[in-house]
């Protein structure tokens, strides 16, 4: 495949994030896959699941490109993410995260 402007790195990264759509838990501060992760606790894995993707998202949106899908999860799942009393709470940062 060629990518030869910017529209087609867009559609590379959609077509990347879009099986990700189902995958994020009932709050959006996580996404859920199944198999193994690294040596971190399941919260942490689906925390950093759902951050990985802003490195793709957040210049995507930067462009002037703004998807409906992405934008309103991450959003609500920034907020669940980062409110102490919201279940999904991503925790206190500690030693080593």
């Amino acid at each position: 495949m060629k990518l030869y402007g910017k529209e087609d790195y867009q559609k590379v990264l959609l077509a990347w994030l879009a099986p990700l759509e189902f995958k994020f838990s009932e709050g959006c501060a996580r996404v859920r896959l199944s198999g193994a992760g690294a040596c971190y606790d399941q919260e942490a894995i689906e925390m950093e699941t759902f951050a990985r993707h802003l490195w793709g998202l957040i210049p995507y949106w930067a462009g002037g490109v703004c998807d409906d899908v992405f934008r309103e999860k991450y959003q609500r799942g920034i907020a669940a993410g980062t409110d102490s009393a919201n279940p999904e709470y991503w925790g206190d940062c500690r030693d080593f995260d």
